[in-house]
């Protein structure tokens, strides 16, 4: 509705969320929609709807709670499915098939979704497609390289993983290290973002935890190799989560010929001490050249 009504003041990228009872129902729907959320999906510069969330795993009984209550599923607003590895491995198939980007999750089960998408690909190229996997954690050399060579896109969480929940790493540097291991991703040419989880919605207390990598309670840098720059965070949130929606050409940074969106912070995110930069903000909003937010009196 706000779309129609020409309100929207955030840019949207968003992924179908369905609620498949069959493999078949699901073959049905994906032929009817690949028409128009193949690939980069439809929409406009505004709003874009881009390929499915395939669950891998999960639970039959939160799955059948939520789809009972759609479309109100709480606070995450998808439809969670229960989807085991066989089924899985039929809906990942038809997606590449109708060629629909592929977004799931990926937090304890990454080694079973990247052998399902390298079975995939060895009948749908699907390299220059862009399938997601978010919340990604642990991760080994061997594993980067099969990201890589899949054209996988990564969704990290950062302040999740580190600050919040980083207390099960602290006695292992190696494991630390093996952490959204940002440093790692660059060397194996990974192509990665961040993600807020909401938690909170602002982007700088995720951009302080990729830069500092602080667990809460003892202040540990766990695996501090893997610290990314204050410029290098600010990419992965900007050029980064442009190329998650095939807009890097479109966004993500201030260039001749892009959106004309930027921000006018209320800190100098360069120079100001590492420990206030979760408490940056933004006192001018501008997106495609209008304003959409402003405060502090600018």
């Amino acid at each position: 509705e706000l779309w129609d009504a020409e309100r929207m003041t955030v840019r949207a990228r968003l992924v179908m969320s369905p609620a498949w009872q069959s493999v078949n129902e699901a073959a049905r729907e994906m032929e009817r929609w690949a028409h128009a959320s193949s690939g980069p999906g439809f929409g406009d510069d505004m709003l874009r709807i881009s390929g499915y969330y395939i669950q891998y795993g999960g639970s039959r009984y939160t799955a059948r709670a939520r789809a009972a209550e759609l479309p109100y599923t709480g606070w995450a607003g998808f439809s969670q499915g229960y989807n085991p590895p066989s089924r899985f491995r039929q809906l990942v198939r038809l997606a590449a098939k109708y060629n629909l980007r592929v977004n799931t999750l990926v937090r304890d089960t990454l080694d079973e979704v990247l052998q399902v998408f390298q079975e995939v690909e060895q009948e749908f190229a699907i390299s220059d497609r862009r399938w997601m996997i978010g919340h990604v954690r642990e991760t080994r050399p061997e594993q980067l390289n099969r990201i890589s060579r899949l054209g996988l896109v990564v969704e990290t969480i950062p302040l999740t993983e580190l600050w919040l929940r980083g207390g099960e790493y602290l006695e292992s540097d190696d494991l630390a290290n093996t952490v959204v291991a940002h440093r790692d991703y660059f060397e194996h040419s990974v192509n990665f973002g961040f993600g807020t989880d909401n938690k909170p919605y602002s982007p700088f207390e995720t951009l302080w935890a990729a830069v500092a990598r602080q667990e809460r309670r003892t202040g540990k840098i766990l695996g501090p190799s893997q610290r990314l720059t204050r410029l290098e965070a600010l990419r992965m949130f900007t050029v980064g989560g442009a190329y998650f929606s095939f807009e890097e050409d479109r966004r993500g940074s201030l260039e001749p010929g892009k959106l004309a969106d930027l921000a006018v912070l209320s800190h100098d995110l360069m120079s100001v001490p590492e420990e206030e930069i979760p408490l940056i903000d933004s006192l001018l909003t501008i997106v495609g050249g209008e304003v959409v937010h402003r405060s502090g009196g600018l």
